[in-house]
């Protein structure tokens, strides 16, 4: 019976594919080998940016980099979004810190309807802050009082600010 169904399938694949070396029908009509690597990447900031302006986060508070980690097992593609904190703006940067696991499933889910889906696989989004950001801008000091005062509001001794090992790495330099 088992030999019936092989036999089946073969006269199926002759009627489709009659010439024996088609491509099987792929109902995107994309030809994924088409796309090159760095095609991949344009496409998938764009999705990023997107996604991040439907966050509330101001493309002009970030840089986006795709990196591309390699290729997974079945050849295709793993990209990751690299998202830069570059300017510290209040609304921004908490819609950004706060809001990442949202930000991260909405990439998701739009890869999920997008063609992309079928040419790489995601990796994730990583978010860190620039240079500019962690020395130069009052913005972690800012973020610390925000922390400092959430954790206040529990009752117990906040690790943000004060005398704490942790908290005096927020200090800049010349308020040793």
């Amino acid at each position: 019976m088992g030999n019936n169904f092989g036999r089946m399938f073969q006269h199926l694949g002759r009627r489709l594919w009659p010439h024996g070396g088609g491509t099987p029908f792929d109902p995107t009509g994309l030809q994924l080998d088409e796309y090159s690597v760095e095609h991949l990447q344009d496409e998938l900031e764009q999705l990023t940016i997107r996604v991040l302006q439907k966050a509330g986060v101001n493309p002009a508070c970030v840089t986006i980099a795709i990196e591309h980690v390699g290729a997974t097992r079945d050849g295709l593609p793993l990209l990751r979004a690299m998202i830069a904190l570059t300017q510290w703006d209040a609304d921004c940067a908490l819609r950004l810190l706060l809001g990442i696991g949202h930000i991260e499933r909405a990439i998701r889910r739009a890869l999920g309807t997008s063609w992309l889906s079928d040419t790489a696989h995601f990796g994730g989004v990583w978010v860190h802050p620039s240079i500019e950001v962690l020395e130069r801008s009052s913005g972690l000091l800012q973020l610390s009082s925000a922390l400092t005062t959430l954790q206040k509001s529990r009752g117990d001794e906040s690790v943000w600010g004060g005398s704490s090992a942790f908290g005096s790495s927020l200090r800049k330099p010349s308020q040793g």
